[in-house]
């Protein structure tokens, strides 16, 4: 018997065998799904399962020859998985929330489940950019560069349905030091003068930090 091998989304599917031979000649060939009643299929080597449910259903089929004797039967497994799997939940351990000098977030996820074939993989990516594939691991701790950083990810079930995208943790990174200030007097301008007056202000430039100067 034929069908395609390993999980699908299709709900309709093509049962095929080739012909059995036999002294007397082959009166018809049965069918049975799911262990239910022998269905004749005459001398049609085919038949449709159609409007199946999601999950596994075993299919046999036999020939009998025309004085009515039933030769053994063979099958075949349908796996059918219409759902897609359940939407990941992405959570980061090392940066937080704030800006952080920790350039290695951990990010972490549970398997979300799926209702038919199962999850298999996960797909990533890393600020908006293009998808790369994570295998089945559930964790991922990427090395970045000073800035803003996102992280998303969606499973793929064994029939290739894809999740919704996770949720987006946002990282804050800063492992650059900022900018001088600039340091000037508006009481005392002139640094190669003398002046007499001793109260003196000081006023500086706020320098540029990706983080911002606290």
């Amino acid at each position: 018997t034929v069908v395609p091998s390993g999980w699908t989304n299709q709900t309709t599917h093509n049962v095929s065998w080739s012909a059995s031979s036999d002294t007397n000649g082959i009166s018809r060939y049965e069918y049975q799904l799911d262990y239910q009643d022998w269905i004749s299929t005459g001398l049609n080597l085919s038949f449709l399962v159609s409007n199946a449910s999601d999950g596994e259903h075993i299919v046999f089929v036999r020939a009998v020859d025309v004085p009515g004797n039933i030769g053994n039967s063979s099958n075949v497994t349908i796996k059918q998985d219409t759902k897609t799997p359940n939407t990941p939940v992405v959570k980061e351990w090392h940066a937080g929330s704030n800006w952080t000098q920790d350039n290695t977030p951990y990010y972490t996820w549970t398997d979300p489940g799926d209702e038919g074939s199962g999850v298999v993989y996960y797909m990533g990516s890393l600020d908006g950019g293009t998808e790369f594939n994570l295998s089945n691991n559930l964790s991922y701790s990427p090395i970045l560069s000073t800035g803003n950083h996102t992280f998303k990810i969606y499973a793929v079930d064994s029939a290739g349905q894809k999740s919704n995208w996770s949720n987006e943790p946002i990282v804050l990174i800063d492992n650059t030091n900022p900018s001088p200030p600039v340091v000037s007097s508006i009481t005392h301008p002139n640094s190669a003068k003398w002046y007499s007056q001793n109260h003196v202000v000081f006023n500086w430039t706020i320098p540029i930090d990706d983080s911002g100067i606290y």
